[in-house]
């Protein structure tokens, strides 16, 4: 995982994991260990990531690594006949080198399977290399691994239910850094229908729904530790809007549903690392359909780091409002979990910096008595 946007960026290295298991394997409750060891060929020790799932619970999912000689498979002493803490316990990688959790609790849950009876239990192992990878960086090059799934009754347990253990080559190579080849379409735009569904304004009192946030007198060095000035007539201003876009089958590309957001607030309200979380909910009203079409999908940008822009999506209805429930109290990614998919269908193309960086506005606002207060969106 790569921010090739930005040379002075960690990079991060990841294994992502997902089980496919038979209802009665995976109960509620149970534990599941998915694990991985790699080494390059011809090196003695083994780096090895296991990603632990309490099914149901993913609060307390954990990622332990080793590094050693052991090999971790079902039957190193290290292994059978052990309980989940007492695996292998003196070869533990010193912290620098450990991999840990995804900031995002959907990627620890349990899922149902297209495969009929069966759940999904994804889990993702990530480590900060602390450094942008380079063409000749050491890390890179080929390895050998071997991976697979033991299924315990609870942490207690020393038997289990295993996949077995399973050896592939492969390797780590430079990311590609240009995204856009990646994930957009070379396409026609011409042969493009857009129909809009939505086309939403409203505006809001700045004090009223910007409670903790202070903001700056202005954006000099000086004036940093300096509260705005922000006026009870103060307002904000957002835009939404959203439709289906339809190509020519002539024009390579495939169709799609699209929203937009912007938010526009006095100028030097918000601050470098502040979050700004925008969505949109649906549910559909027309009577008689057997299934209705209800979700949502969010849009998440951090001040100053375009890069860290993200979508979140649900197929199921959510109260997305600040007063619900799952939303008061919680940090963004830790909001409204039930639901939410572990990949969203719609992408935010974080890597056009420039759609998702804090921007000047046209829009001057003169108070009532004279102020003068410029926007930025």
């Amino acid at each position: 995982m790569t921010n090739p946007t930005d040379d002075t960026v960690s990079d991060l290295i990841g294994f992502y994991f997902e089980a496919d298991a038979p209802k009665e394997a995976v109960k509620l409750g149970s534990s599941l260990q998915q694990w991985v060891q790699f080494r390059k060929p011809g090196d003695k020790e083994y780096m090895t990531v296991q990603c632990y799932s309490k099914v149901g619970d993913p609060f307390v999912s954990e990622v332990k690594t080793f590094k050693g000689r052991e090999v971790m498979d079902d039957s190193s002493p290290q292994i059978a006949g052990k309980k989940l803490s007492a695996q292998n316990t003196a070869e533990k990688a010193k912290k620098k080198e450990s991999y840990g959790l995804d900031r995002d609790s959907g990627q620890y849950g349990v899922f149902d399977s297209n495969t009929a009876g069966n759940h999904v239990i994804p889990c993702l192992a990530v480590y900060d290399l602390g450094r942008s990878i380079v063409a000749d960086d050491a890390f890179l090059g080929d390895y050998e691994f071997k991976f697979g799934a033991r299924f315990f009754d609870n942490d207690a347990s020393t038997e289990f239910k295993t996949t077995g253990s399973k050896d592939k080559t492969g390797s780590f190579v430079l990311p590609e850094a240009d995204l856009g080849k990646l994930y957009e379409e070379t396409v026609v735009e011409d042969k493009a229908a857009i129909t809009e569904i939505v086309n939403e304004k409203s505006f809001g009192n700045v004090q009223e729904t910007f409670i903790n946030n202070k903001g700056t007198k202005s954006d000099k060095p000086e004036d940093k530790d300096t509260p705005l000035d922000i006026h009870a007539e103060m307002r904000y201003f957002q835009k939404v809007t959203g439709g289906y876009k339809v190509y020519d089958s002539s024009a390579g590309a495939e169709d799609r549903w699209y929203f937009n957001f912007k938010i526009e607030v006095p100028k030097n309200l918000l601050k470098a690392g502040e979050i700004v979380y925008q969505w949109i909910s649906w549910d559909e009203t027309t009577q008689g359909i057997a299934e209705p079409n209800v979700g949502a999908v969010a849009c998440k940008t951090e001040v100053g780091n375009p890069i860290s822009t993200e979508a979140v999506q649900w197929f199921t209805k959510q109260n997305m409002a600040c007063s619900g429930d799952e939303v008061q109290n919680k940090k963004w990614f830790m909001q409204l979990s039930e639901g939410k998919l572990k990949t969203a269908y719609y992408q935010a193309f974080w890597w056009n910096t420039v759609n998702y960086q804090l921007a000047d506005s046209d829009r001057v606002v003169v108070l009532t008595d004279g102020t003068e207060v410029a926007y930025e969106t």
